[in-house]
């Protein structure tokens, strides 16, 4: 088990170049960014010690909690551990790379709620939050902070990034999703769009049933292998679903009991805009 590893080798780790939103590298902040493993792991540095804790507690809780129904969309966990890299000592969350076995991943990641502070977030951070993707989040109820894609033609890597994001609104994030998914190319990704549809109104499904967990600034994230556009392989091998970034995760113990509309309306928003594209 990688909890098991007391002490992570910094020649053993690596950037995690499919990284698209988040805290990158900043030496300055000493944050040394999301971490591959050699034995392919993905490293998330614990910056910020109360919101750590706070996904620590619903990672390790999720099993019998009564939304243990997301586990199929959410990274396996794998204990915590310490790592020396550059400016950062400290210690990282173990988790599953969800895209370890694409050749060339297209990863989105997409802040689910119009509301992204939380509860116990200081007027100033309130007031910073609304301030981010202003118009996605009134006119759709969620944001792009990031995504990468590689162009299925020229093969080429792209980002975009939180910038990029906060430029969009609720007419322009159409054509992001379009950049997404090579819609223009003649190897495009459209096939992966039904099974997006499919398992976000699963994880819809799930969150509309219970009244136990409240998710704030956490992610749905999208992905694909470009390496299997234009092949004659089932979706469903080549795209993925999962839910990420649970720091500031609250259960009906730290939290008022009820559904978590917030939530739910970005994806109900996220699903309509996916659906138009197979009209």
């Amino acid at each position: 088990m990688a909890s098991s590893i007391p002490l992570i080798l910094p020649q053993d780790v690596e950037p995690l170049v499919s990284q698209v939103a988040g805290h990158a590298k900043d030496k300055d902040k000493r944050s040394p960014g999301m971490l591959k493993h050699k034995d392919g792991y993905v490293l998330k540095p614990m910056l910020k010690p109360v919101q750590a804790k706070t996904e620590i507690q619903f990672y390790e809780g999720l099993a019998g909690a009564p939304h243990a129904a997301l586990q199929p969309f959410i990274p396996k966990y794998y204990g915590i551990s310490h790592v020396k890299i550059e400016s950062y000592d400290g210690k990282v969350i173990i988790l599953e790379d969800v895209t370890g076995t694409f050749c060339k991943p297209c990863v989105m990641d997409i802040k689910i709620g119009k509301q992204t502070w939380d509860p116990f977030a200081t007027a100033s951070k309130r007031e910073s939050e609304e301030r981010k993707y202003v118009e996605c989040k009134k006119q759709l109820g969620f944001s792009i902070p990031g995504f990468q894609v590689y162009d299925s033609i020229s093969n080429h890597l792209k980002k975009f990034d939180k910038n990029y994001g906060k430029s969009l609104n609720g007419d322009t994030v159409k054509n992001a999703f379009s950049i997404f998914l090579n819609l223009h190319k003649p190897k495009c990704a459209l096939m992966a769009v039904d099974v997006y549809i499919a398992e976000i109104q699963k994880i819809f499904d799930i969150m509309s049933q219970q009244n136990n967990v409240h998710l704030y600034s956490s992610s749905v994230l999208l992905s694909y292998d470009c390496e299997q556009l234009g092949k004659n392989i089932d979706p469903s091998l080549w795209s993925r679903v999962h839910m990420i970034d649970f720091a500031h995760a609250y259960t009906g113990e730290t939290h008022e009991q009820g559904p978590d509309n917030n939530y739910l309306e970005g994806l109900k928003s996220l699903l309509q805009l996916l659906k138009s594209f197979k009209e």
